[in-house]
């Protein structure tokens, strides 16, 4: 390619980077000839960089990658399409679908985010109000506080506590807060209960008396809903207040729609056009449908108005969302870029801070005034240094001490710098302000693993851990030999009388290794020490026996000299005589 031409290539690229605020891979690849290579393509993305645009993808660009040229193409050769695709260049593919697919979505401004969060919040408003006005979700609302106060339920997972971390103290409050809040709607459905049968009573008394009662009775609803809403319940107890919602109302449309059914099949058995129904199947429909409305305490109307809010609430509040996070991947990209070699594929980092960025968009608050990209940078942070640190190591290591291990290699850098050598631990902790046993302590967490499996060289034929020595295995050349001491020395023992034969057992720790004194074994054979002393010698006598001492010669090792460690068998077969 041409310097000038090169340079036309640039410069479009510069102007469309400026107003897009960044550049993709394959944006560039549009830009450039069909005949580039991958070398003139890295040299492109250094102008590129030099210019301050940012390119998603650039590391993806290897001297070993060819296949740029594929994506362009819009009929590929059925041979073509045959070839065998590699793990590494599918991966790649991966990552470039999602970045195309990613640039389609525009940019956010400042008010397009506030618009997005507005409809956020409308449809979470909204679905507070369908809670707050469903009776069925006030009689839920009952059971969840019972099931809290009970330990069947956790606070944190039923109402939305502050991120940082809570004393038990604090944890009982607030759950002695959340149950009394709750209580307060169980009264006031009480009391609503209690002027709707009063208003049933006098429904034959005057008019001023009934609209007296029916604006108590509007009163208490008003009561009930205020209860409902002071409780901040997370978004995963409000999804289960909705599902009992919606299958209450199916159970109640099913009923209806049988007890129509029946009716129908009735009247056409009256025309002769179906097979006959008794008006008993009817009225047990219809008893079960009264029973069932009896169990929700709630009108049908309600409960559709109800069910329809909801949907309308969690559609509207879904898809504002969804417009929120699409807009903001190109930021979780940027950010994972500055993770890469960290122990996580890169699309694995992408998506632990999608994961971070959602969790964001549920949290961000436009009335703060700073722009949600500012907000999210940190969620996205945190989702990724999490992600690394719970799955990059074999052996996970907690996250205060991942804190532990920055703040030390922060100042191991620094002291390197300054004192031109590598610090000693106690340089390192005051310099950390930590003490020396936490600085080892890190030092050694941080020692990298090695599997024993990893192949030695370039063939597969070894492994590292056939290289490790096994200490407790035994070796078998001296298992043979200790098998063969042990059974000589029962062939030699045999030749002495039961008693010897037990004292020099004892006495020399060929039972179990203990070597009682000579008092010790006196005790145990009624016999005085003297007595003992005299057995042995008889014994160790008769052991001096050419025709029985050549038995074990050939396991005593030559005399070594004084000082030198000998093993316990050669101790033993000199004691009786074989040396």
């Amino acid at each position: 390619m041409l310097i000038q031409e090169r340079q036309e290539i640039v410069t479009a690229l510069v102007t469309l980077g400026q107003e897009r605020g960044f550049l993709t891979l394959d944006q560039v690849l549009d830009h450039a000839p069909p005949d580039l290579d991958v070398e003139e393509v890295s040299v492109l993305l250094q102008e590129l960089e030099g210019q301050g645009i940012e390119v998603e993808g650039a590391e993806q660009v290897q001297p070993d990658v060819k296949r740029r040229t594929a994506t362009r193409v819009t009929q590929v050769p059925a041979a073509e399409q045959a070839l065998p695709v590699h793990e590494e260049d599918q991966g790649q593919d991966l990552v470039r679908t999602y970045l195309r697919q990613m640039s389609r979505v525009p940019l956010l401004t400042r008010e397009g985010e506030v618009a997005i969060a507005k409809r956020i919040e409308r449809g979470e408003l909204r679905i507070t109000k369908a809670m707050s006005r469903s009776l069925l979700v006030a009689h839920f609302v009952g059971v969840i506080a019972r099931e809290v106060e009970a330990g069947a339920r956790t606070l944190r997972d039923t109402v939305t506590l502050p991120d940082t971390e809570l004393t038990e103290r604090h944890l009982a409050s607030r759950t002695k807060r959340f149950v009394t809040d709750a209580d307060q709607v169980a009264a006031a459905l009480k009391e609503l209960g209690k002027r709707e049968r009063r208003g049933d009573a006098i429904r034959k008394s005057g008019k001023r008396v009934q609209a007296r009662t029916l604006w108590r009775i509007g009163r208490a609803r008003i009561d009930v809903a205020r209860a409902i809403r002071r409780l901040p319940f997370t978004a995963a107890v409000r999804r289960e207040l909705i599902e009992k919602v919606e299958r209450a109302a199916a159970a109640l449309k099913e009923a209806e729609r049988r007890v129509e059914r029946l009716r129908k099949r009735q009247a056409q058995t009256a025309l002769r056009t179906s097979a006959p129904v008794s008006n008993a199947a009817i009225e047990d429909a219809q008893k079960e449908l009264v029973a069932l409305r009896e169990g929700i305490t709630e009108s049908t109307e309600n409960l559709k108005a109800v069910q329809k809010a909801f949907r309308r609430g969690v559609i509207e509040g879904d898809q504002a969302r969804k417009e929120l996070t699409e807009a903001n991947l190109r930021l979780v990209v940027s950010v994972a870029k500055k993770y890469v070699n960290r122990g996580l594929a890169f699309l694995d980092l992408i998506q632990e801070g999608n994961i971070g960025l959602m969790r964001a968009v549920d949290k961000f608050d436009y009335r703060r005034g700073f722009k949600f990209s500012t907000y999210a940078t940190w969620w996205i942070r945190q989702a990724i240094t999490r992600a690394i640190a719970d799955q990059a190591r074999t052996i996970r290591i907690p996250v205060h001490m991942i804190e532990t291990l920055n703040k030390l290699n922060r100042a191991m850098q620094t002291l390197t710098r300054d004192l031109g050598r590598e610090p000693t631990p106690q340089e390192l902790a005051e310099r950390a302000d930590l003490p020396l046993s936490v600085v080892r302590k890190a030092r050694k967490i941080a020692q990298t693993v090695v599997s024993l499996d990893a192949p030695i060289g370039d063939s597969d034929e070894s492994q590292f851990g056939d290289f490790i020595e096994d200490r407790q295995a035994v070796n078998p050349a001296e298992a043979t030999v200790a098998f063969d001491l042990r059974r000589q020395t029962e062939s030699v023992l045999e030749t002495l009388s039961p008693k010897e034969r037990e004292v020099i057992r004892m006495r020399f720790g060929l039972n179990d290794g203990a070597e009682p004194t000579l008092a010790e074994l006196g005790e145990k054979f009624s016999l005085t020490r003297e007595r003992i002393r005299q057995i042995e010698a008889a014994a160790l006598r008769k052991l001096r026996d050419p025709q029985l001492s050549h038995r074990l010669s050939s396991f005593v090792e030559p005399r070594q000299p004084r000082g030198t460690r000998r093993g316990r068998s050669a101790a033993v077969a000199e004691e009786q005589g074989v040396a």
